[in-house]
């Protein structure tokens, strides 16, 4: 590797043992099973999982043809796919605990996202007898967070037409979460960000461009790691800005990295950075 992809490789390291490290330093800490501070937690992990599995690939796998001709290859599909996956990762995160503007609203945003799966789980279920006993469990619970979300106060202050809308979007998909676009800006990333994930979103669609990148570079390990470069930089950005983040939410977390000067340094530069486009 040139010297640009071993700082890179190893600053994306560091930033991971960050991540890592305020994830310890909360654990045990009685979230709750079901708690919305324990879906933050383990929201993060995810994020967590993605990025030590994007250094694992990069490191390169062997395969073992059947004549004993052995391959060595870094499947930069796959670290675009997760890629994708971090950025949405961190997105969500931001929109369930920290772009809310009071805690009535973040209430109200939590359990619209928790319906949301609630809806796609019982999408899923509709082929089983309706008389499963998870199934029927999945549907009570559907049906107590509807009565939450309509006892909530963000609920109660809306008009009518308001709450007519707000239930249609309920029904969607991907349920009331807005456009990745649209939570990039308020999450104030830089709008570097708009494009990369469009590109990460055309790879992992098995678009053109996906073609064109394995064509050019499937004998060339090295160019193979050189793709990575993108992937594995805006990744580093989410996961700072993550750090940071996350440490707002709980206290043990915040307490570790004001004591570890060096790891709070590093996710404070790579946050800031991953807002003014540059790194």
């Amino acid at each position: 590797m040139d010297s640009y992809m071993d700082n890179l490789v190893r600053s994306f390291s560091q930033i991971n043992k960050t991540l890592a490290g305020v994830i310890e330093a909360n654990r045990g800490q009685g979230t709750g099973l079901y708690g919305m501070y324990n879906d933050a937690h383990f929201l993060s992990i995810k994020l967590l999982n993605h990025a030590v599995s994007m250094n694992k690939i990069f490191q390169s796998t062997d395969l073992i043809e059947l004549d004993g001709l052995s391959l060595s290859f870094c499947d930069y599909s796959s670290i675009i796919a997760l890629a994708r996956s971090s950025i949405e990762t961190y997105l969500v995160f931001f929109w369930l605990f920290i772009s809310p503007k009071s805690i009535s609203e973040r209430n109200l945003t939590y359990l619209s996202w928790r319906l949301t799966g609630s809806n796609l789980r019982l999408k899923f279920s509709s082929l089983k007898d309706e008389n499963d006993p998870v199934m029927a469990a999945e549907k009570t619970h559907n049906q107590e967070l509807m009565r939450k979300i309509k006892r909530s106060a963000e609920w109660k202050r809306m008009s009518a037409g308001k709450r007519d809308s707000y239930l249609k979007r309920l029904k969607q998909n991907h349920g009331v979460r807005p456009q990745w676009n649209d939570l990039i800006v308020a999450s104030e990333l830089s709008n570097g960000f708009k494009y990369t994930y469009k590109f990460f979103c055309e790879h992992a669609h098995s678009g053109r461009t996906a073609v064109c990148q394995i064509y050019t570079s499937h004998n060339d390990i090295v160019a193979q790691r050189q793709m990575c470069g993108l992937p594995l930089k805006m990744v580093r950005f989410v996961i700072a800005c993550l750090i940071i983040d996350y440490s707002k939410l709980f206290k043990p977390s915040a307490k570790w990295l004001s004591a570890n000067e060096e790891h709070y340094q590093r996710a404070l530069l790579h946050s800031d950075l991953a807002k003014i486009g540059l790194g």
